[in-house]
Protein backbone atom coordinates (compact mmCIF):
# COMPACT_ATOMS: atom_id res chain seq x y z
CA UNK A 1 0.00 0.00 0.00
CA UNK A 2 1.61 3.27 -1.03
CA UNK A 3 1.35 6.07 1.74
CA UNK A 4 1.01 9.36 0.73
CA UNK A 5 2.92 12.42 2.49
CA UNK A 6 2.35 15.78 2.57
CA UNK A 7 5.30 18.49 2.65
CA UNK A 8 5.00 19.09 6.13
CA UNK A 9 5.49 15.22 6.84
CA UNK A 10 8.31 14.94 4.51
CA UNK A 11 9.85 18.18 6.34
CA UNK A 12 9.60 16.34 9.79
CA UNK A 13 11.09 13.67 8.55
CA UNK A 14 13.96 15.07 6.35
CA UNK A 15 14.97 16.56 10.07
CA UNK A 16 13.79 13.64 11.70
CA UNK A 17 16.61 12.11 10.17
CA UNK A 18 19.18 14.93 10.44
CA UNK A 19 19.48 15.02 13.97
CA UNK A 20 19.17 10.54 14.64
CA UNK A 21 22.28 10.38 13.92
CA UNK A 22 21.45 7.58 11.31
CA UNK A 23 22.39 7.81 7.46
CA UNK A 24 19.93 8.10 5.31
CA UNK A 25 19.61 4.77 4.05
CA UNK A 26 19.11 3.31 7.87
CA UNK A 27 16.95 5.78 8.69
CA UNK A 28 14.69 4.56 5.45
CA UNK A 29 14.84 1.33 6.21
CA UNK A 30 14.09 1.83 9.79
CA UNK A 31 10.62 4.23 8.58
CA UNK A 32 9.85 2.09 5.72
CA UNK A 33 10.41 4.94 3.40
CA UNK A 34 12.00 4.89 -0.27
CA UNK A 35 15.63 6.57 -0.61
CA UNK A 36 15.19 7.93 -4.05
CA UNK A 37 11.66 9.52 -2.46
CA UNK A 38 13.46 10.90 0.88
CA UNK A 39 16.09 12.60 -1.72
CA UNK A 40 13.73 13.92 -3.83
CA UNK A 41 11.85 15.97 -1.00
CA UNK A 42 15.01 16.58 0.69
CA UNK A 43 16.10 18.51 -2.20
CA UNK A 44 12.51 19.92 -3.51
CA UNK A 45 12.22 20.92 0.14
CA UNK A 46 15.72 23.11 0.07
CA UNK A 47 17.02 20.54 2.66
CA UNK A 48 20.62 19.78 0.78
CA UNK A 49 24.03 20.86 1.84
CA UNK A 50 26.23 20.59 -0.66
CA UNK A 51 28.94 21.28 1.79
CA UNK A 52 29.01 18.63 4.44
CA UNK A 53 28.51 15.01 4.19
CA UNK A 54 27.50 13.12 7.27
CA UNK A 55 29.77 9.85 7.62
CA UNK A 56 29.17 6.82 9.94
CA UNK A 57 32.21 5.84 11.70
CA UNK A 58 32.34 2.23 11.74
CA UNK A 59 35.86 1.75 13.35
CA UNK A 60 37.83 4.27 15.59
CA UNK A 61 41.49 3.50 15.67
CA UNK A 62 44.17 5.52 17.40
CA UNK A 63 47.87 6.25 15.68
CA UNK A 64 50.51 7.74 17.62
CA UNK A 65 53.76 8.37 15.42
CA UNK A 66 56.82 7.83 17.68
CA UNK A 67 58.33 11.69 17.45
CA UNK A 68 62.43 12.19 17.59
CA UNK A 69 63.96 12.86 21.17
CA UNK A 70 65.48 16.40 21.87
CA UNK A 71 68.31 17.09 23.32
CA UNK A 72 69.06 20.56 25.19
CA UNK A 73 72.22 21.88 25.90
CA UNK A 74 73.28 24.60 28.03
CA UNK A 75 75.83 26.80 26.39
Amino acid sequence: MKITRNETQWQTLVKNQQTSGLTISDYCQQHHLSTSSFYTFKKKLGLTSNSFVRAKVIQQIEFMEEQPSITLSVG
